[in-house]
């Protein structure tokens, strides 16, 4: 029931997934045990960073996504006009807080769909 709850909430957020060209990500984080999240954490309710510890609907998401893969969550802390350079080159697994679906994101990252 929780990883079908899980699945189900992930399906609707607005966030970026792992990238069209990176198929190992999954295995990466399973192997690391670290899911590392690029957000930048100014997007209230989704991910705020409250001095240096992040909160919000999808930090709370990540950390339910992190534990059903049998890792732990580590945020890395980007900017919104950074956001898809540092998820593309690698330096997270998946984006969250609050990820407006566009053409040009999709262009290099597959998106979850928009709950509205």
């Amino acid at each position: 029931m929780k990883k079908t709850l899980l699945s189900a909430l992930l399906c609707t957020l607005p966030l970026s997934v792992l990238a069209q060209t990176a198929p190992d990500t999954l295995k990466q984080v399973t192997d690391s045990k670290t899911l590392r999240v690029c957000t930048p954490g100014d997007y209230k309710p989704f991910s705020f960073d409250q001095g240096g510890h992040f909160e919000g609907l999808d930090i709370d998401l990540m950390n339910a996504l992190a534990d059903t893969l049998g890792a732990k969550m580590q945020v890395v802390k980007t900017s919104w006009a950074n956001l898809m350079a540092d998820f593309t080159s690698g330096k997270c697994d998946i984006g969250a807080g609050g990820i407006s679906v566009s053409v040009e994101r999709q262009k290099k990252a597959f998106s979850a769909h928009p709950i509205w």
